[in-house]
């Protein structure tokens, strides 16, 4: 859920901070429309997954969750009719918004699904090549402009500008989640970030992220993009700096939950100081 509130803060902040106020109607519409597409985009996920053979009833995405056919007992055909459903869903909410929103809003709604459903769906199948975190970067910044788009019925390229902190600092959470089943993912021959990297550079790749995201803040400061009293957003730095050290040590289970918490507090804290 948080990663769902990750998703929508940029958008909402930039309609404030642009316009001065905010409707609330269309804001919260186009954020209960995005929910069908994050639950047919886990379906597809589980589906391909196992299709493929990586979700087997040893591997640890199927050990750390409940995970719909081994937990609940469901067959792989049901996963995919319900990621269908939802996905119609998706449409079908998208389609009548932009009825009374304006049609961009619907162009914007189809390349949103092709990420989710090309994350693990065929032909493309990015999360199977290493490239996953290109799904949630992209992502942040279309719901981004959906939502602006939903308020103003245009689309500045400083929308654009203004979300990709938020995209990069969301970039840990799939890495994590592979880095957890970085082992299991090895011994099958699948292709994640992590693997791709190798252990060393994979410590390493959460700090990256962090030097980055504070680095575009402080140029965002600089240039302007950002008021100075965004400044305050460094009062983070020693808890991200604390959790950067720990999180290598913890139980794998844990991992993607921790971190999780503190890259939402960090972009909690930056919305509402850009408010």
């Amino acid at each position: 859920m948080y990663l769902f509130v990750a998703y929508i803060l940029p958008g909402a902040v930039f309609v404030y901070r642009v316009m001065g106020h905010f409707e609330w109607v269309p804001f919260v519409l186009v954020s209960v429309s995005i929910l069908p597409l994050m639950v047919a985009t886990n379906l597809y996920d589980d589906y391909f997954d196992m299709k493929y053979g990586y979700d087997r009833p040893d591997s640890p995405n199927t050990t750390y969750r409940k995970h719909p056919v081994y937990f609940h007992g469901v067959n792989s055909t049901y996963l995919l009719k319900w990621a269908i459903v939802a996905s119609a869903i998706y449409f079908a909410l998208f389609t009548t918004l932009a009825f009374f929103l304006g049609a961009a809003l619907l162009a914007i709604a189809v390349l949103g699904f092709i990420l989710a459903y090309g994350y693990t769906g065929p032909p493309f199948g990015y999360k199977y090549l290493g490239i996953g975190g290109i799904g949630v970067f992209l992502s942040t910044i279309l719901i981004s402009m959906m939502i602006f788009y939903s308020e103003a019925h245009y689309i500045p390229a400083s929308d654009v500008l203004f979300s990709i902190p938020y995209a990069v600092i969301l970039l840990p959470v799939l890495f994590l989640g592979d880095f957890r089943d970085m082992e299991y993912d090895r011994k099958l021959g699948f292709r994640t970030q992590p693997n791709l990297m190798g252990r060393k550079w994979s410590l390493r790749y959460p700090t990256i992220i962090f030097i980055i995201f504070f680095a575009l803040l402080l140029l965002y400061i600089a240039l302007g993009i950002y008021p100075i009293l965004s400044i305050l957003e460094l009062v983070t730095v020693p808890i991200v700096f604390y959790s950067l050290r720990k999180w290598s040590g913890m139980p794998t289970y844990r991992i993607e939950n921790f971190m999780g918490n503190v890259i939402f507090l960090c972009l909690a804290i930056l919305s509402v100081l850009l408010l």
